[in-house]
């Protein structure tokens, strides 16, 4: 009798040993697929965010945006009002998007040119005042040319 039960114990550890294992290699393989499905809803993200930014890069009036020098002065001339319209519009077109900015880089700092907030709103960030909140990466759009998402 006391080896019938040393087996049964056995079986028992080995039944264990096989579950824990498969518990195991379970967890693996869900940690796996949800990195891979994150990692694949960011890239999409991303790239649907800038092919949005190009084409509302392009749907702006670059001469008229060239005009503007992100000096408080810009806001009553006619390129500013011009631009701000037209950013207003895009964001109504592109109901995923809560705001959009324009920057400029001058004297190493970031400042707004324009944005898409009525200048009522509590985000409405004026030309001319400075992107207090610019982390340093921020600067390498300017500095490379290549756009950062």
């Amino acid at each position: 009798m006391g080896s019938v039960a040393v087996k049964a114990r056995g079986k028992g550890r080995q039944l264990n040993v096989i579950f824990g294992a498969a518990f195991v290699v379970w967890i693996v393989f869900s940690a796996v697929y949800i990195n891979k499905t994150w990692t694949t809803s960011i890239k999409a993200t991303s790239e649907k965010a800038q092919k949005n930014a190009s084409t509302i890069g392009v749907s702006l009036n670059g001469e008229t945006l060239g005009r503007l020098m992100a000096l408080p002065e810009d806001e009553g001339t006619a390129a500013y009002r011009s631009i701000k319209r037209r950013l207003i519009f895009l964001r109504t077109v592109h109901k995923d998007v809560r705001f959009m900015y324009i920057f400029r880089l001058r004297g190493g700092r970031i400042f707004f040119v324009a944005d898409s907030e009525p200048a009522g709103s509590k985000d409405y960030s004026p030309p001319g005042q400075e992107f207090t909140e610019a982390a340093p990466e921020d600067k390498l759009p300017f500095i490379n040319g290549k756009p950062l998402i």
